[in-house]
């Protein structure tokens, strides 16, 4: 049962790159909010490759939890950016534009957090 678990979490974090881009695709498709489709395709990547659940985490924990799976700070900053842009677009009125550029840091962000946490 345990052996099971750990296979499943491997296979997660194998396939968390290949969903993260299956679901900025499909919110491409479909015309999905792209600002809540970020923060998702994030939140849910990197529960999948960390295995561990993120949401509901400070940006300070946050970033401190990627410091220990070896992110570098560049690289953090750069999600928490997409983070705060995504929320604030959500969230504060007349803000929205750019949502197709949002969608592509996005994918180039989970690009980038794929090798560097293939490091660790």
């Amino acid at each position: 049962r345990q052996r099971l678990a750990v296979d499943q979490a491997a296979v997660r974090r194998a396939q968390a790159g290949k969903r993260a881009h299956q679901a900025l695709r499909q919110a491409r498709q479909t015309g999905a909010d792209p600002y809540a489709v970020s923060t998702q395709v994030i939140l849910t990547y990197l529960k999948d490759k960390l295995g561990q659940p993120v949401v509901g985490l400070t940006r300070s924990a946050l970033a401190a939890l990627l410091a220990e799976t070896a992110v570098t700070e560049s690289a953090a900053a750069q999600l928490l950016a997409l983070l705060d842009q995504s929320d604030l677009a959500r969230f504060a009125p007349g803000s929205q534009q750019g949502g197709d550029d949002l969608l592509a840091a996005t994918e180039q962000l989970i690009n980038h957090l794929e090798q560097e946490i293939q490091l660790v």
